[in-house]
């Protein structure tokens, strides 16, 4: 299987697209990825989720601090309050362990 790649190259101050044919190697094997991609990727949904939590917490404090309505701020606040469990929840998740 190949694809075609396009890169800009400079040369001598001069940019030019060049067309290059890329073998794309399949999946040959039922193999899983190996555990630091898979922690790698873990990380990666356990940041999302927490900067959510951050977001909220800062829209809560800007929608109290303009409006100064409490409750609307307190509805923010307890809708982040599991994003912390379920960012554990999510990354933990592992897929499953075959026999």
């Amino acid at each position: 299987m190949h694809t075609t790649e396009t890169v800009r190259l400079n040369v001598f101050g001069r940019t030019a697209k060049v067309h290059r044919r890329v073998l794309r190697r399949g999946l040959i094997t039922d193999a899983k990825p190996p555990y630091a991609e898979q922690h790698r990727l873990r990380d990666r949904k356990d940041i999302i989720l927490l900067s959510f939590r951050i977001s909220a917490l800062i829209a809560a404090s800007i929608v109290y601090g303009v409006t100064g309505v409490s409750w609307i701020a307190a509805v923010i606040l307890t809708a982040s309050v599991p994003l912390p469990w379920l960012a554990v929840l999510i990354a933990n998740k592992r897929p499953p362990k075959h026999a």
